[in-house]
């Protein structure tokens, strides 16, 4: 398994990066605690406008941990890496990822098949810091 032997790095940094995940987390829990939603309250905005800033950079770094992580993972084997240059010149976003997963369900299924383990794990992982996000904002606000 990739996260196993060549990817123990990788993998490694993806843990590592999970601790910024769980401090934006539980800053954007402290502030979201302290608004009304239901309410359109401007005396507050400034409040807002740092808990949305927030969720934006939390939704981000999720985003760059877990792509890192994926794109490691598929550029791991060498006879992937010329048919995945071509992938980026023609494909972006989303259309990309998904143009690489099917080119590694053709090519390697084992790959594949790791890819998905590791779209579990940053799923499972995504669970986590959302769990330790909120149990440290609670005792903060308590």
């Amino acid at each position: 398994m990739y996260i196993l032997r060549e990817g123990r790095k990788d993998f490694l940094d993806f843990l590592r990066n999970l601790t910024p995940q769980i401090l934006i987390l539980s800053l954007v829990i402290m502030c979201g605690v302290q608004l009304d939603f239901t309410v359109i309250d401007f005396s507050k905005t400034g409040l807002t406008f740092i808990f949305w800033v927030l969720v934006a950079l939390w939704g981000m770094a999720f985003w760059a941990n877990a792509t890192l992580l994926v794109e490691s993972a598929i550029n791991s084997k060498r006879n992937l890496i010329r048919a995945t240059a071509f992938l980026e010149r023609r494909f972006q976003g989303w259309l990309l990822t998904i143009a690489k997963l099917k080119l590694l369900y053709r090519k390697d299924r084992g790959i594949f098949l790791e890819s998905l383990v590791i779209a579990i794990l940053i799923q499972f992982a995504l669970v986590i810091v959302c769990f330790f996000g909120a149990n440290h904002a609670a005792r903060f606000v308590n």
